[in-house]
């Protein structure tokens, strides 16, 4: 349970403005390099960032795997050149927490990526003393305040917070790796379908499709199965859409993390995923809020 998520996601009653992110990206491998281009497009003057924290699930990683999603290495190793040794660190609220069993993922993480894990007692995004306590003691890093640290990841509620907490820039990856993460519990290969378990995630949250009921989508692959005749054998994506659309959406609400950035995705709906509506409504709270405080 990540008790500091809790609390702090209290302090946006006060401070809407925590978890909007300073850059968004969709994905990781657009992520600019230096990161500090990202301020330069609106002839704004470049920030002194000399140091990156990157999130692990979700953002250059598939949800519990520990290595670098094979679309983005090319990126994590032009990330790795721009911010060497000590100034890239990875801080995951699994890998190198109390809850990673003799911090076994964590060292699994830093053979594998070449990056070092930070090992803390309060999880994202209550860490952030932890992290600049780190980044201090390393001479290499040249880090002396916050605002030299960018923080980069898929969650509005821990990764982005605690950016704004610690006074640094918060990049969001707001589509992470796998789209629809946390929200379906039958998942055939991710690669292959995806966006396929996107489509079929929609119609659950909408219920407009009966049990069983075809789905019609572009993503849906040709080997459809006679009505009826859904068993052990049919192909695998038919195979998750039965079980699929069989569930309640109750089930899959339940299974929503906060925060995780893409969790309703729009392909069917035309909806906006939850994490953008949370920046839309986070940002009108922020323009209330001026302007209150111009009235009074």
């Amino acid at each position: 349970m990540n008790i500091s998520g809790t609390v702090n996601v209290l302090r946006l009653l006060v401070n809407p403005a925590l978890c909007l992110p300073h850059h968004t990206c969709a994905t990781f491998d657009q992520l600019p390099i230096p990161l500090s281009a990202a301020f330069s497009k609106h002839g704004e003057k470049r920030p002194d960032i000399r140091a990156v924290v990157l999130d692990k699930d979700n953002c250059f990683a598939i949800p519990k795997q520990n290595s670098v999603y094979p679309a983005y290495e090319k990126k994590f190793e032009e990330l790795r050149k721009a911010y060497p040794g000590s100034r890239l660190l990875i801080v995951s609220n699994t890998a190198g927490t109390n809850s990673d069993n003799g911090h076994a993922d964590a060292d699994l993480i830093e053979r594998t990526t070449g990056v070092k894990v930070l090992h803390h007692a309060t999880k994202k995004p209550g860490c952030h003393e932890e992290v600049m306590s780190y980044f201090r003691n390393q001479p290499d890093a040249g880090v002396t305040h916050p605002g030299q640290v960018a923080v980069v990841g898929d969650r509005l509620f821990t990764d982005v917070m605690m950016a704004n907490m610690m006074g640094s820039h918060g990049f969001w990856i707001k589509d992470g790796v796998v789209r629809n993460h946390g929200l379906s519990r039958y998942r055939p290969d991710l690669e292959d379908y995806t966006d396929f378990q996107m489509a079929c995630t929609n119609i659950l949250l909408t219920d407009t499709c009966a049990d069983h009921r075809p789905v019609q989508h572009s993503c849906i692959p040709s080997d459809q199965p006679a009505s009826g005749s859904i068993d052990e054998e049919t192909p695998g994506a038919w195979r998750f859409a039965s079980q699929a659309l069989t569930l309640k959406a109750r089930d899959h609400e339940q299974n929503v993390a906060i925060g995780n950035v893409p969790m309703i995705p729009s392909m069917l709906t035309g909806r906006p995923p939850l994490g953008e509506v949370v920046v839309n409504v986070a940002k009108a709270a922020v323009r209330l809020s001026r302007m209150a405080g111009l009235l009074l």
